[in-house]
C-alpha cells in the first residue's frame, strides 16, 4: 500500500522572504550558494528586480535544505471570504 504525497507548495519569493533566507549572510555568501550574482540579490531584496524561474527554483532548493519555513502556518482560519 503506498501512501499519496501532497504535492509541493511553490513558495513565492518577495523581497522579504529573499531578505530573511539571506539571514546574517552576505550577499556574496548567498550568491555562491545559488549560483547567481551578488549585485542580483541585493535588487531581488530591494524590490527592483526579481529572480527568474531557475533563481526561484535555487532559491527553493536552499530552503528545503536549510529547513526554512518548514514550520510556518496560516495565521488566520485559512477560510478563503472571496469568490475564486
Amino acid at each position: 500500500m503506498s501512501v499519496a504525497t501532497l504535492p509541493k507548495k511553490e513558495i513565492r519569493w518577495t523581497p522579504s522572504l529573499i531578505k530573511r533566507l539571506r539571514h546574517d549572510r552576505a550577499y556574496s555568501e548567498l550568491a555562491e550558494l545559488l549560483g547567481a550574482n551578488a549585485e542580483d540579490i541585493e535588487l531581488w531584496e530591494n524590490g527592483q528586480a526579481e529572480p527568474t524561474i531557475e533563481e526561484m527554483t535555487h532559491l527553493s532548493e536552499l530552503a528545503d535544505r536549510e529547513g526554512f519555513l518548514r514550520d510556518w502556518k496560516l495565521a488566520d482560519s485559512g477560510v478563503l471570504h472571496t469568490d475564486l
